[in-house]
């Protein structure tokens, strides 16, 4: 026979509910996965194809990686560029939008057209007077 307490803390103690799978977070995580899924995928096959160009000639493999990295990195400035523009655009900031947009095409010049620059700087040096 059980003893009165042990009955009492029976009758006390609040009934568990069993709870039931929550479909909406269960389909989000599933959503969620593919969309992370599909974009492994997707920056696999954009690695896949940098690596055919950069590996088509191993006799220019120098000439072929700087190629590849000259192209990421021009992606990489330009993407740079642009978030850096936005706050700009968000306070409607002219004079900040064309000291932007100067900087992005002077570093650009720079940095992607080398040898243009060379070449404007070069005839600018030789149309200087010899005093300056």
């Amino acid at each position: 026979m059980t003893s009165p307490a042990h009955a009492s803390d029976r009758r006390c103690r609040p009934r568990r509910r069993l709870r039931r799978p929550d479909t909406d977070r269960a389909a989000t995580a599933l959503r969620r996965l593919r969309r992370l899924a599909v974009g492994t995928v997707i920056a696999l096959l954009v690695a896949a194809l940098g690596a055919t160009s950069a590996m088509a000639d191993p006799g220019q493999f120098g000439k072929n990686l700087g190629d590849q990295v000259k192209s990421l990195s021009t992606g990489l400035f330009l993407a740079v560029a642009g978030l850096v523009t936005l706050p700009i655009l968000g306070r409607r900031d002219v004079n900040g939008g064309v000291v932007l947009a100067g900087l992005v095409v002077v570093l650009g010049g720079f940095i992607f057209a080398q040898d243009m620059v060379k070449h404007v700087i070069v005839d600018l040096w030789k149309t200087l007077p010899d005093g300056a």
